[in-house]
């Protein structure tokens, strides 16, 4: 699978809420930094779990989407 594929399929599953459905798609010993509200998950349970409770509803649109090497 390519990086876009891997991207779009990851948002395709978060804007579903089947936010486990997207666990194969990311590492499993993955930080995650939300700077805005200072938050940090070091783990993809933790960060599961609170998109689980709080994400009902989001829709995820990519607007732009370019590969680097």
């Amino acid at each position: 699978m390519k990086n876009r594929e891997i991207v779009r399929g990851f948002w395709e599953h978060f804007s579903r809420a089947d936010y486990q459905g997207s666990r194969h798609l990311i590492k499993l010993n993955i930080r995650i930094v939300w700077p805005t509200s200072r938050e940090r998950y070091d783990n993809t349970d933790e960060y599961f779990k609170v998109n689980e409770v709080f994400g009902d509803g989001w829709i995820f649109n990519i607007f732009s989407l370019e590969e680097t090497t």
